[in-house]
């Protein structure tokens, strides 16, 4: 396990001696799982510099596992549309407009349809990050089939849930922008 995942070992013998070192000495437990994430971290990066394994076919096109290649393109969508969700629930549903006697018809219906394109943004957000998992879960769980690149992968493989994660991350993304443009028409008035 160790010369395996951290080359000949002496990483992880360091390692290894830190946490002794630190329990010997009690010291804080925010130190000691700081250690345990850079483990983590570092096992991760000597993972992902392992080779890929690469065949050759007739005619000499190289086919590659690009399996990993296409989990961090999910990863890419999925990241971002949690921080666009998280960021559509206080704009969204806390700071709803309400709306005035005074107002206009223009600004009544702008204050109306602020929380339906809150939720809808929301629920598009929330079906890219589903969308986005359930890839990486399926590129993690199976074995992909060699391809001639990354492309290729996803569009032989993982075509509808690549579709569905990039259409809803847009929508939501383009919804998320409609309720900042719906406030300053209101804020700005007639």
């Amino acid at each position: 396990l160790c010369r395996s995942t951290w080359g000949n070992g002496t990483a992880f013998a360091s390692v290894l001696r830190g946490l002794q070192m630190m329990m010997m000495r009690r010291i804080c437990l925010s130190r000691l799982i700081v250690l345990l994430l850079a483990m983590v971290a570092m096992s991760e990066g000597l993972l992902a510099m392992s080779k890929k394994k690469t065949m050759r076919v007739r005619g000499g096109a190289a086919l590659s596992d690009y399996s990993g290649a296409a989990a961090e393109l999910f990863n890419n969508m999925r990241a971002p549309a949690a921080l666009i969700g998280g960021s559509i629930v206080p704009m969204g549903f806390a700071a709803v407009p309400e709306i005035g006697a005074g107002d206009s018809q223009l600004t009544k219906r702008l204050k109306q349809v602020h929380m339906v394109v809150a939720i809808l943004s929301l629920s598009a957000e929330i079906v890219a990050v589903i969308y986005s998992t359930i890839a990486i879960n399926k590129l993690s769980e199976t074995v992909s089939v060699p391809a001639a690149s990354v492309t290729d992968l996803l569009k032989r493989d993982y075509e509808l849930q690549w579709l569905g994660c990039n259409l809803n991350f847009l929508c939501g993304m383009l919804g998320f922008a409609s309720p900042i443009g719906m406030r300053a028409r209101v804020a700005l008035g007639p």
